[in-house]
């Protein structure tokens, strides 16, 4: 037979008769699955969760290959133009969300120098069925005309709640 270099254990889980138990020492108590306070699992499950974004890109162009893939052409971290005003033919912005459940209303804003003026805003709905779930949006704003020089925004908000800002 071979022998083992631990010890057993001093005590075995429930079901083994004649064995002490062990003391649990918990600084945070955890209240008992039976206890009468406990909420059972039908009331746990939300009807809403607030979704979040998983990323946003600002890019030119967007396409969907045929396996699904998204491919993103032109990602902008910066646009320098020798003099303004200058009209950007087509703007893309992908936005992806993830861990939430229900139904929202996502919202993209481009904002102006000034921090003020809207130079375009673009509404979508979009659903969640499944918290493990992702849903994808593809806006694309045409003719975008810049006035005048300095940085402009990109808002991304759902629900009216501000996710991003840059």
């Amino acid at each position: 037979s071979c022998k083992t270099p631990f010890a057993p254990p001093k005590w075995r889980p429930t079901g083994y008769k004649n064995q002490p138990q062990p003391k649990s020492h918990s600084i945070f108590p955890i209240p008992s699955l039976h206890h009468p306070i406990t909420p059972t699992f039908a009331s746990m499950t939300p009807s809403r969760i607030l979704p979040d974004l998983q990323c946003s890109l600002l890019c030119e162009e967007v396409r969907q290959e045929i396996n699904g893939s998204f491919m993103l052409i032109g990602v902008f971290h910066a646009v320098r133009v020798p003099e303004v005003p200058v009209t950007a033919p087509r703007l893309c912005l992908f936005n992806r969300w993830t861990a939430g459940y229900g139904q929202f209303l996502e919202t993209i804003r481009l904002i102006a120098p000034d921090q003020m003026t809207v130079l375009r805003k673009h509404e979508s709905k979009f659903s969640l069925q499944e918290v493990t779930q992702h849903a994808i949006n593809v806006v694309m704003l045409g003719a975008v005309k810049f006035e005048i020089a300095g940085p402009y925004y990109v808002e991304v908000l759902v629900d009216d709640v501000m996710k991003i800002r840059y």
